[in-house]
């Protein structure tokens, strides 16, 4: 799939470091709707306002949940059906059968890829990058154990989290806190622990993720160095249910360095391609969850970029990963695609 085109006044903004402001079309195309000076809010102020807006949406989603209005007729009509597997006369929820499924269901995989960048400085040939995403805490009870075992005594570069830590944004801070503790005492990051927030997270999430010592990435960027050499880590909230324009203005707007993109779904694959990033990380579509034999997804919840559901991806010059997730949700089991957890190593091309 093709990269959306750039205006030429939105290239020159971007070009000349001023923030911009865009929208994306029916076409694809990705459109400057105006460029503006750079804020004088300190992050502070940034962060506060940003937790205003998401905390309406988050009170609109809610509404429009409990009035049945918030998914698609075909998404709701997919949770329906996998809701009756589950529970329906002679459903999934047998014990026995329950208990196989489920226990099936968290034998996750630890996915190891080695991806090959000419843009990757030499100081960074070999970084390492533990990728989690979809853990879904509360569904699938003890999945924090499994990604524990998988991740026991590893050290390496950075752990980068794309979202979806619980299945509600209702949930309590513990219900994050207590199975994160579990993970992150399981390994040691040298540059540390980095997240993004899900459609199914709440800005309130912020704070424990925080507390725990992890840098959530609130549509801004961190630069880690080695010498002169920068490497960029954007992290964007979720767009397929709470776009706002700063979203992509984060990622056309990056620093300078080798720049990896995390964005809960590949919905803004786009905007990081133009602006210059060489790997995109993302979740969300859990792989399908429930797929056909082989591993095709009969259910890919995304609104752009469909192709990209799962797997590996590339887009221009831009490399990504959709993660199957290492959790579950609507019902506690997968079908023909097992979670997972991205285990991968950046060299640079020679």
């Amino acid at each position: 799939m093709a990269g959306a085109a750039v205006s030429d006044d939105a290239a020159s903004a971007v070009a000349n470091g001023r923030p911009i402001v865009f929208r994306w079309t029916e076409t694809g195309r990705i459109d400057a709707l105006t460029v503006i000076q750079p804020s004088e809010k300190d992050q502070d102020q940034r962060r506060a306002a940003w937790m205003v807006s998401r905390r309406a949406r988050e009170t609109q989603m809610q509404f429009q949940s409990s009035a049945g209005t918030r998914s698609t007729s075909f998404i709701k009509l997919w949770r329906t059906v996998l809701h009756h597997i589950h529970f329906g006369p002679g459903g999934l929820h047998l014990p026995p059968l329950h208990r196989f499924l489920k226990n099936r269901t968290k034998n996750i995989r630890m996915m190891r890829r080695e991806l090959t960048f000419p843009a990757l400085p030499s100081a960074f040939d070999g970084y390492t990058i533990i990728h989690l995403s979809d853990m879904h805490f509360g569904e699938l009870d003890g999945i924090e154990d499994r990604i524990a075992e998988h991740l026991a005594g590893r050290a390496v570069d950075a752990v980068l989290i794309t979202g979806d830590y619980v299945d509600d944004f209702k949930s309590t801070p513990d219900a994050i806190a207590v199975p994160m503790q579990k993970i992150l005492g399981a390994i040691n990051a040298r540059d540390g622990v980095f997240a993004v927030l899900g459609n199914h997270d709440s800005c309130r999430d912020v704070a424990a993720l925080e507390a725990l010592g992890i840098r959530v990435l609130v549509n801004e960027s961190h630069v880690v160095e080695r010498g002169e050499a920068r490497l960029v880590l954007t992290g964007t909230d979720d767009p397929s249910h709470f776009f706002e324009e700063e979203q992509a203005q984060a990622l056309m707007t990056a620093p300078a360095g080798f720049r990896i993109a995390m964005v809960h779904s590949a919905e803004l694959a786009d905007y990081a391609e133009n602006g210059g990033f060489s790997l995109y990380l993302s979740g969300h579509t859990h792989g399908g969850q429930v797929c056909l034999p082989g591993g095709r997804a009969i259910l890919v919840d995304l609104k752009r970029f469909r192709d990209f559901g799962q797997g590996m991806w590339s887009l221009g010059g831009m490399q990504g990963i959709t993660s199957h997730g290492a959790g579950a949700s609507v019902i506690p089991y997968r079908v023909n695609c097992p979670g997972e957890i991205g285990d991968l190593l950046l060299r640079t091309a020679r």
